[in-house]
């Protein structure tokens, strides 16, 4: 009978094992929010050190970066296996990079590497690509601060980045997605490079 057949696979059970695998995807399941939650924390701190470089706070987002580098040293060691890729902890890398990235550019000093920063390729590239947004909004800046100077130094900056990513070969995806919006970063600052030599 049907009680009969719940009996014997539950004698086919191994207790031991099943109970280790409980644990397992316990351990698992507290790793993963460990992982989210510092993960939200680095990307917000990122973000923050951004508009700190917008409104010229470099200090400012130096500490915020230095202290977001630490977390992720901490979350790289927490996130084994599948939680290292993607999810959140894939975008607050992103974000990260970008902002570090940003405060190259604002300082006038080399690029960090992927080795310096620590993260994927992927990331990177998807910081670099987000870069270009950044750049865009502070020519639009500079423009309207007749800086006209920085609004050259933002133009060439994000053609030679477009130049640069051009040679990597995108699949369809949402890194493709983050590489088209240069080539738009691109276009508008062209337009606004050439609106600001007919003005003068």
């Amino acid at each position: 009978d049907l009680k009969g057949r719940f009996l014997v696979i539950n004698s086919m059970i191994n207790k031991t094992a099943f109970a280790a695998l409980k644990e397992d995807m316990n351990s698992y399941d507290a790793k993963r929010e460990q992982v989210i939650k510092g993960s939200r924390d680095v990307l917000k701190q990122s973000k923050r050190a951004i508009f700190a470089l917008h409104r010229g706070e470099v200090e400012s987002a130096q500490a915020l970066l230095k202290e977001s580098a630490t977390q992720l040293c901490v979350l790289f060691g927490q996130a084994q296996g599948k939680l290292r890729y993607g999810g959140a902890l894939g975008e607050a890398c992103e974000e990260y990079t970008e902002a570090e990235l940003y405060l190259a550019f604002k300082t006038k000093k080399e690029f960090p590497t992927i080795k310096d920063l620590g993260v994927l390729s992927e990331e990177y590239v998807a910081g670099l690509c987000d870069l270009a947004g950044e750049l865009q909004r502070t020519g639009v800046h500079a423009a309207l601060e007749k800086n006209y100077e920085l609004v050259e130094r933002c133009r060439q900056g994000v053609a030679s980045l477009y130049g640069q990513l051009m040679e990597l070969d995108f699949r369809n995806g949402s890194l493709r997605r983050k590489f088209d919006s240069v080539k738009y970063s691109v276009d508008k600052l062209e337009d606004l490079s050439l609106q600001v030599q007919l003005r003068q």
